[in-house]
């Protein structure tokens, strides 16, 4: 699962619905945020990574994409969606 996390706020929630998380976000803070909230709660099936999709897109593969207000920050939604 891959999120536009923010800070973990939704995605951190999720986690015992999945076998594993990864975090995504283009704002270093946010992901500095959601480590220390899985470091706080003791979470050993997730990750996180900072990213920017408006600059690079990764090659990542999931089995579950989860996007909540992401979209509307990037021009080329389907680039990132292929």
């Amino acid at each position: 699962m891959k999120c536009g996390n923010g800070s973990g706020l939704v995605s951190l929630e999720l986690t015992d619905l999945v076998d594993s998380i990864m975090l995504v976000d283009s704002l270093k803070q946010a992901l500095q945020d959601a480590t220390d909230k899985i470091i706080g709660r003791g979470m050993t099936n997730c990750e996180v990574l900072y990213s920017d999709f408006t600059e690079d897109v990764p090659e990542l593969k999931a089995n579950i994409v989860l996007l909540s207000e992401v979209l509307l920050h990037i021009p080329d939604t389907k680039l990132i969606l292929q």
